[in-house]
């Protein structure tokens, strides 16, 4: 319990961080112009969807090993087949093309970028820190925490993160031990996002 009370309040500032820099580059940023230059341009909406598509398709062409995996479902692949491992090289190009899809008007939304960003990030962290007495079975827990505090920070619900920490461990028992780890993570998470964004819903 004494490693969670330091490792988890750093995973959940870092996730913070991350998915704040995520939401202000599409809901302050990207998507306001967007919007406007839709609303004047009816037409240009297809257009324009289709040029973020072919950029975020571009993105993960050439820049990440698999094309094909991303975001929620490379959390899972990680904890069930790779041990809580993900790759770090791809990852600004991953979030990237988050970015990319969702800014330019893509149906998807923030919570993909934020528990791949906060997984990445627990697992990163692992790596750093298992000379001082971290086993290999703590980078999937580390994993699942980061993945809980990013879902908390996207959806400013601190107990939405825990939720999804208790249902991805599927397919064995380790839910329990990454529960506390969790909770930590994704209360610092959420109190990181709204320092800088402020606790307003994103939908009244």
């Amino acid at each position: 319990l004494h490693k969670w009370l330091y490792v988890a309040p750093i995973i959940g500032v870092l996730t913070g961080l991350t998915v704040t820099g995520i939401a202000v580059a599409i809901l302050d940023v990207i998507w306001p112009l967007v919007l406007a230059y839709f609303v004047a341009h009816h037409w240009a909406i297809v257009p324009v969807l289709m040029a973020g598509f072919v950029l975020t398709g571009l993105i993960m062409q050439y820049f990440t090993p698999d094309p094909n995996e991303h975001s929620t479902e490379e959390v899972v692949i990680s904890y069930h087949k790779h041990q809580g491992r993900i790759a770090m090289r791809p990852f600004l190009p991953k979030l990237l093309a988050a970015i990319t899809t969702v800014g330019f008007g893509g149906s998807a939304a923030l919570e993909g970028p934020g528990i791949y960003a906060g997984g990445a990030i627990g697992s990163w962290l692992w790596a750093r820190l298992r000379l001082f007495g971290f086993e290999p079975r703590d980078r999937r827990i580390m994993l699942i925490t980061g993945a809980a505090a990013g879902m908390a920070a996207v959806f400013r619900a601190p107990l939405t993160g825990l939720v999804f920490a208790l249902e991805m461990p599927y397919m064995d028992d380790l839910a329990h031990e990454a529960l506390v780890p969790s909770l930590i993570a994704s209360v610092v998470a959420y109190a990181t996002l709204i320092s800088f964004l402020g606790s307003r819903p994103l939908f009244d």
